[in-house]
């Protein structure tokens, strides 16, 4: 869907309320205008953002040069930039009526959701191409989620308990059968090409699926280079959560053997994070101090933090917040009786979090910034190697590259970024004003319309002045 500002003028459309976070009540239903201010080496502009109830809205610049919306909770956003950038961040705040400010967040939705299945398009049709071409070779190389919490070390006893409830269920040559199972099946596929859906996706559940049977017959260990060990202060295990986490284990396994005969489409990869998340259990129980995995995907976001901020007691300050939240999570679990998956998850990500800036010091100053709560995905490469040549792979590639083609321009038309012409504000201008038919409608549903081309309102502050 194109976005397209529609022809406007500018008028006052609430009252500013220059302001640093912590001041001022918010209104139920209101678009509030925010702007952070420009900090050592950044833009002199600043930035500007868009809050919508406990969601922001704002655009951001990536490293393959597109320009893009993005949503995370103002709990996130702020942490970023007013309690570890130490930046103002000021607010403008406009009260609406429920149904405009419900469309407003709708439309806001649609065009994230828009934005996602073009890229999600583009992306699967580089990768389908890319590994057409590997297949030429007789070689595949595939990442395979999950599979980096695992590393080569055989006769581990940690997973045989858990071979043991596989094998009680389903029979003793179960395992070794899948596994031929599995390399037969790749077999076939490669030699004809023929699959449902696209041929990365089955490769790659395939291949993930074939390699947590190998790891549960041969017993990896975990990665120690990909879990939390435990955090400074955190206390052993007590009595009673050593009995919770037990309970956990057994469910763990259970759900594992479960998932075995499943006939979802991502088994491979939810059977690779659950055998890690039994590990981490596993050493847990063993070391009595609590282990959990690394939440922080590969390609999370990331800053370095400057002079200024590391001066001061702010960082120290953060570090003591995120502990007690790591407490607080880890009580929550241990009290949760119907919810431990997402309990768990959630005490995994607040673990990850509080270790991530425990380790700021003046010679280490990235910090990896979790925006909401993920699955633990850590990826791992495997080599797969076949016998025959696959057949009927040159239409498909040759199709594949014309509409890769056409996808990149549309990605650089629509996508691109430009410091007069598409910045932070003029595409929050032309996002907000998309909500409404015209600008006499919008007009009437804000009480004033701004355009994105007016003077200088694509200078983040000015427009934050304008609004």
């Amino acid at each position: 869907m194109a976005i397209k500002c529609k022809s406007i003028r500018i008028l006052c459309l609430c009252t500013l309320l220059l302001c640093a976070y912590a001041a001022g009540a918010k209104a139920e239903n209101s678009l509030d205008f925010l702007y952070i201010n420009a900090n050592a080496g950044e833009a002199a502009g600043g930035h500007t953002a868009f809050r919508l109830g406990e969601s922001v809205f704002h655009y951001q610049f990536f490293p393959d040069a597109t320009f893009l919306l993005v949503r995370e909770p103002w709990e996130s956003f702020r942490f970023l930039y007013n309690e570890l950038h130490n930046r103002t961040i000021s607010l403008a705040s406009l009260p609406l009526d429920p149904i405009v400010y419900q469309n407003i967040r709708n439309n806001l939705t649609e065009i994230l959701m828009v934005q996602q299945q073009f890229f999600t398009t583009l992306e699967t049709a580089e990768k389908e191409q890319q590994l057409l071409r590997e297949l030429e070779t007789g070689q595949v190389e595939m990442v395979i989620p999950a599979l980096g919490f695992f590393r080569e070390k055989n006769g581990l006893a940690s997973l045989n308990e858990l071979k043991r409830e596989v094998e009680k269920e389903y029979g003793e040559g179960f395992i070794r059968e899948a596994i031929d199972d599995t390399a037969n099946r790749l077999q076939a596929i490669v030699s004809s090409v023929e699959y449902e859906g696209t041929l990365n996706d089955t490769l790659g559940e395939l291949l993930a699926f074939g390699e947590f049977v190998k790891i549960v017959d041969i017993g990896w260990e975990l990665n120690p280079d990909a879990i939390i060990l435990p955090l400074e202060n955190e206390k052993m295990l007590s009595g009673q959560e050593i009995l919770r986490l037990q309970e956990f284990e057994a469910r763990l396994s259970h759900s594992i053997v479960e998932l075995l005969q499943s006939s979802r489409p991502d088994k491979g990869t939810a059977l690779l994070l659950q055998a890690a998340r039994y590990l981490a259990v596993h050493y847990s129980l063993a070391t009595g101090s609590l282990v959990s995995l690394d939440p922080f995907p590969e390609d999370v976001y990331g800053v370095k933090l400057s002079d200024e901020e590391m001066a001061g007691d702010n960082i120290r300050k953060l570090q003591k917040g995120m502990a007690a939240q790591a407490e607080k999570r880890r009580q929550l679990f241990f009290q949760e009786s119907r919810h431990l998956e997402i309990a768990y998850s959630l005490l995994e990500s607040s673990r990850g979090r509080s270790w991530e800036l425990s380790r700021v010091s003046d010679t280490h100053r990235g910090v990896r910034i979790l925006t909401k709560v993920t699955l633990p995905s850590r990826s791992g490469m495997v080599l797969f190697s076949f016998a025959a040549g696959s057949r009927g792979m040159e239409k498909k590639s040759s199709d594949l590259q014309n509409n890769i083609e056409k996808l990149q321009e549309v990605k650089e038309a629509q996508y691109g970024y430009s410091l007069v012409s598409r910045n932070c504000a003029t595409e929050l201008i032309c996002a907000l004003n998309s909500t409404f038919y015209d600008s006499k409608s919008g007009r009437a549903a804000l009480g004033g319309w701004l355009e994105a081309d007016s003077g200088l309102v694509f200078i983040p502050f000015l427009f934050y002045k304008e609004s």
